[in-house]
Order: structure tokens, then sequence, then C-alpha cells
């Protein structure tokens, strides 16, 4: 096979091109993610073997390889691009919802003064240790509201209750 010079400068340029063109729309579209990426490198490897094919049908396999790469290339890139940004809506979502969960759990648990005015009017430590465990309590588990409670005369059994139903132990653990 016989390449001629002004052959040689054609494929060249159409590989220029290409390549240009691939620049500017990685640039555009930018590269969101992982799938991006991938997608337009799995695109441009497929794209580059097809067009190779093509070309060679035609008599100019670097040409069709040039072409397909970069149509490949920019088809992976933009479907990548969907999934990632279809990710980053999912995860936005999930993030609304917990937050959203998270607010809800915090306006149904029970305040330590709540609990202490229950006690206090006479509501039985079953019932109040019940109301704890469905509900939840905002209790900060340090050491100067443990002595508090314990020196307003709530019982450990109560004090417990508010320790382990407390939303705010729950949020550090992750739940």
């Amino acid at each position: 096979m016989t390449v001629k010079l002004g052959d040689l400068g054609n494929s060249l340029r159409v590989w220029g091109w290409c390549c240009a063109g691939l620049v500017a729309v990685t640039t555009a579209t930018g590269c969101r993610g992982p799938r991006t990426a991938a997608g337009a490198g799995i695109g441009g490897a497929l794209g580059g073997v097809a067009g190779a094919v093509v070309g060679h049908q035609g008599g100019n396999t670097l040409t069709g390889a040039a072409v397909g790469a970069a149509t490949g290339a920019v088809a992976g890139g933009l479907i990548g691009q969907a999934e990632d940004l279809r990710a980053e809506r999912d995860e936005a979502r999930h993030e609304m919802y917990l937050a959203a969960y998270r607010q809800d759990q915090w306006d149904r648990a029970l305040a330590s003064d709540e609990v202490l005015r229950m006690l206090d009017e006479g509501v039985s430590e079953d019932l109040v240790c019940d109301l704890l465990r469905e509900r939840g309590s905002r209790f900060e588990d340090r050491p100067e509201n443990i002595v508090y409670l314990t020196r307003r005369g709530t019982s450990e059994r109560v004090i417990r209750a508010l320790q382990e139903s407390s939303v705010l132990r729950r949020r550090s653990r992750g739940a």
C-alpha cells in the first residue's frame, strides 16, 4: 500500500478536527463524574473501531476511525453525563428525605422538661418510658443534665430511657 503525502495530510487534518471537537464538547459539557469519563472512553473506543471498519470499506481507515472515535466519545460522554446527573439528583433527593425524616423525629421527640412535667403531674414511670421509646427524646447526654435530673428526683430508669431514646444519639450514630 502506498501512502501519498496529500492523503496523510488530510488524515492528520481530520484527526486534528476530531480531537478539537472532542475537547470542545468535553469542555462544554464538563466531565461531571465517573460515568461521563467512562462513557466518553468506552464510546470513543467502540466508535473508533466501528469507524475504522466503515472507513476501511471506503478506503480511508484512519479518517473513519477518527470520526468514529470522536462521535463515539461525544455520544458516550453525553450518555455518561446523563447518568451522572441522575445520580446527583437521586443523592440530593435522598438527602432531602433524610433531612425531613430527621426533622419529623425531632418534632415528635419529648424534651426533658416535658418528661419532668409529666412525672411532676403524677404520670407513671411506665407510661413515660413507653412514650420515650415510642417518640424519642431530645435529651443531651451530658453529666450536668444527668445531675440535674437526679437532683429533681428522676429515677435512674427514666434517665436511662431518656438516654436510650435520644434522637441526638441516633443522629450521631448515623441513623
